[in-house]
């Protein structure tokens, strides 16, 4: 988070994932962070380890349109 930010109150809201049909390594499929004093989100982080930042700051993106690509990533196998 910036230096602008510091000290400023968010929350963050996390999406599980059923680790039987899928994986994701940071243990979640996506957390999206909200400004508690605004409620816009500012951040979504998923769990392949990408995600968009400042995303409360259109003129940071100047694609009209921006996509994340999924691919299904199957559960690993457990070791007996």
């Amino acid at each position: 988070m910036r230096r602008e930010h510091k000290g400023r109150a968010y929350y963050l809201v996390e999406f599980p994932y059923d680790p039987n049909y899928e994986y994701f390594h940071a243990g979640f499929a996506a957390r999206v962070y909200f400004w508690a004093d605004t409620g816009i989100a500012f951040q979504v982080v998923f769990g392949n380890g990408w995600g968009f930042v400042e995303i409360d700051q259109p003129e940071k993106y100047k694609d009209q349109e921006r996509i994340m690509e999924y691919e299904r990533q199957p559960p690993k196998k457990q070791e007996e």
